[in-house]
């Protein structure tokens, strides 16, 4: 039983390295990018192809538990401390995701 633990917590920390520090760093700049332009040029959410693919994969990120595990990796230490790591507030994304959708649910219906 004390092996299966630890062999669990070791495949648990398995993702804490250079992929998961990349993919924080990628998932911070969608949210950095998709928030300005929510804020500069919200109609670019319906245009946009690569915009569009960003907001997936930040959805994707959020939703298919990968930012939960990151986010418990930065809460137990595990993450570089000048990382920056806005993307893993409990807020940020949800806030984003939800202000996205508002938009466009006010959008579609003055159309």
């Amino acid at each position: 039983m004390k092996i299966k633990k630890i062999a669990a917590e070791a495949l648990a920390d398995a993702g804490t390295g250079k992929e998961q520090i990349a993919r924080i760093m990628q998932m911070e700049k969608y949210l950095d990018e998709l928030t300005e332009i929510l804020h500069t040029a919200p109609e670019r959410f319906f245009e946009d192809a690569e915009i569009i693919r960003k907001l997936q994969e930040l959805t994707d990120y959020y939703e298919n538990g990968q930012w939960m595990r990151d986010y418990e990796a930065d809460e137990k230490g595990k993450l570089p401390k000048e990382l920056k790591r806005g993307v893993l507030s409990e807020d940020a994304v949800y806030d984003l995701l939800f202000e996205i959708e508002q938009y466009k649910n006010t959008s579609t219906s003055e159309m």
